[in-house]
């Protein structure tokens, strides 16, 4: 029988869904507590904390009382190895237990974002790095925060990949030129600086377009409201198949986060040969792709300067995707990920 791996993660996010199938077909009993319950199949085991989406106050007491029992439940499972996804939420929670064999996985914002908002997070992530054996990231800038202020333990870099059998490159649509971009309707993911910049370029840009939004979040009333002609939201993206397939009918990709590490949907865009436009941010310097500041003119003109002179662009973003496709498979990352964890 294979080594039990208990996470702490949310079972909703693909991220998790990807990483615990992954674990689950190399031979390992994956178990998951997730603030809230998802199917991931007969194989792995989820243990939502609370149930109750809807009435935010009861909610917290729910988790509260949950995490009192959550030392009974790693006992009852009993796991030879616990990795906590996203530090400054599950970590902490994992880090609660005082398990003694503990694998981190930083996600990006929960070492770059969230500790520079709240210094009392920064204290306990201290702890939690203290206490574990070893810990990994999807990328170079989240390593190196993690050695310049957490700790000089043993760490990793394994990055999320990608399907390589599902993200090809093909040929484009000839028209109309379409933009695409998939990421949270969060206040960090500048959806609204996305719309607003179209609105210009549509004004500009001579032939037929359309920009496509696909996901979900606090901020979708407020998007829908401000969105003007030409813009079509596409709801959440449920497969990589899916994903696959937009992309395939996508003459450009837009990801202009706040803050990113790994920028995954940037490297599936990437290994269909769409060129991409992404934020000038620290986590986006190892793209070589078209960069913009957070700003809906300078995106505008990014964008312009991109459907203006597509083959030019489509020409670079070929080269750029052949090298992504070579150095970004996710078997290979979720192999060695499956080695770390077995000898932890």
């Amino acid at each position: 029988m294979g080594k039990i791996l208990l996470m702490f993660a949310n079972a909703n996010s693909i991220h998790t869904k990807r990483w615990a199938i992954a674990m689950q077909q190399r031979g390992m009993r994956v178990h998951i507590i997730s603030r809230y319950g998802a199917d991931l199949g007969r194989d792995i085991a989820v243990y939502p904390l609370q149930s109750d989406t809807q009435n935010r106050k009861k909610s917290r007491l729910y988790l509260l009382w949950h995490m009192v029992k959550i030392p009974f439940l790693v006992r009852k499972i009993n796991p030879h190895i616990v990795n906590p996804h996203f530090l400054s939420s599950y970590g902490l929670l994992a880090g609660f237990t005082n398990f003694r064999t503990l694998h981190l996985t930083a996600w990006g914002s929960d070492i770059l974002q969230v500790p520079n908002k709240k210094p009392h997070i920064r204290f306990l992530l201290k702890i939690l790095f203290y206490k574990a054996r070893s810990y990994n990231t999807d990328s170079e800038i989240v390593f190196q925060q993690i050695a310049k202020t957490y700790t000089q333990k043993t760490g990793h870099i394994i990055k999320w990949g990608t399907n390589m059998d599902i993200f090809t490159p093909t040929k484009k649509p000839i028209a109309p030129f379409t933009i695409f971009s998939n990421r949270l309707w969060e206040r960090i993911y500048y959806i609204d600086i996305i719309i607003e910049a179209y609105a210009l370029f549509r004004k500009k840009y001579a032939h037929p377009s359309c920009l496509k939004i696909a996901g979900f979040g606090t901020l979708e009333s407020k998007l829908k409201t401000v969105a003007g002609e030409g813009v079509v939201f596409v709801g959440t993206i449920k497969s990589e198949s899916e994903m696959a397939t937009a992309l395939h009918n996508s003459h450009l990709y837009i990801s202009i986060p706040e803050t990113d590490s790994g920028g995954v949907s940037v490297i599936e865009a990437l290994a269909t040969n769409t060129p991409v436009i992404v934020s000038d941010i620290a986590g986006n310097k190892a793209f070589d792709v078209t960069k913009t500041p957070i700003n809906a003119q300078h995106l505008a003109q990014k964008m312009l300067q991109i459907a203006n002179n597509y083959d030019d662009y489509l020409k670079i973003h070929k080269n750029i995707g052949a090298d992504i496709r070579k150095n970004n498979n996710r078997c290979a990352f979720m192999d060695k990920a499956f080695c770390i964890l077995n000898d932890s």
